[in-house]
């Protein structure tokens, strides 16, 4: 288990460089990674506190004071982060709905090892043609310190344009475009010689409708390619 949270640390680090320099002992490291699709945004939220604040941190959660996090007392903290996150979608501000939370023991908080995962989405109608995402992450920041990043979208119809952060990187506005009209072709036939007719598939995309078509195209003068 500490392995496993070990190398998530890791993972952290060297997504976001200079984590390592910026991470002290007393601070509260929040890396935030947002993820842009079609119908929805995902927040991926890691949090690693230091040493000399993890007892803090822990007893925040642990209200009980068993020793232990149960469910109900993850849920809740994880909760608490997301209202004290900003998210405005071109002027309005969606719902934040938790995915899910992880939590680490109290012993691996103590040791500097223990990271916080919480995942979080939101659902939208992403009309074609340009759009500014805000996010501000307003947790602990008697202690925290911040980084977020927007991911390369998966979807070939949206296209980041700008990320715009505040010093602090508690802050970071995304503006992005997605495109009315994306067609994929795929083709069947040889991959280095067409002796004959061969076979296209054409996906176009538009405006979240997917059709497809195939057609048959006919070679008059084969010829091998390089």
């Amino acid at each position: 288990m500490k392995c496993r949270l070990r190398l998530g640390s890791i993972a952290i680090l060297l997504m976001f460089p200079g984590a390592a320099l910026a991470h002290r002992l007393d601070e509260y490291l929040q890396a935030t990674r947002l993820s842009l699709a079609l119908d929805r945004l995902v927040l991926k939220i890691d949090l690693t506190p230091g040493v000399e604040v993890a007892p803090v941190i822990f007893a925040r959660i642990n209200t009980n004071r068993d020793g232990r996090i149960s469910a109900a007392e993850g849920r809740a903290y994880a909760n608490q982060v997301l209202n004290e996150i900003v998210i405005e979608m071109d002027g309005r501000k969606p719902h934040l709905d938790l995915v899910r939370s992880e939590f680490p023991t109290f012993e691996e908080m103590r040791a500097g090892v223990g990271t916080i995962r919480i995942e979080a989405r939101t659902t939208w109608t992403l009309a074609p043609g340009t759009h500014w995402l805000l996010f501000r992450n307003n947790h602990r920041h008697d202690c925290g310190v911040y980084l977020v990043n927007a991911l390369v979208p998966v979807s070939p119809e949206i296209e980041i344009t700008a990320q715009q952060r505040d010093p602090l990187q508690r802050e970071i506005r995304v503006g992005f475009r997605r495109s009315g009209f994306c067609a994929v072709f795929r083709a069947s036939a040889d991959r280095h010689f067409f002796p004959g007719p061969f076979q296209f598939r054409m996906t176009v995309i538009r405006r979240g409708v997917v059709s497809s078509t195939t057609a048959l195209i006919r070679n008059r003068s084969p010829s091998p390619l390089a």
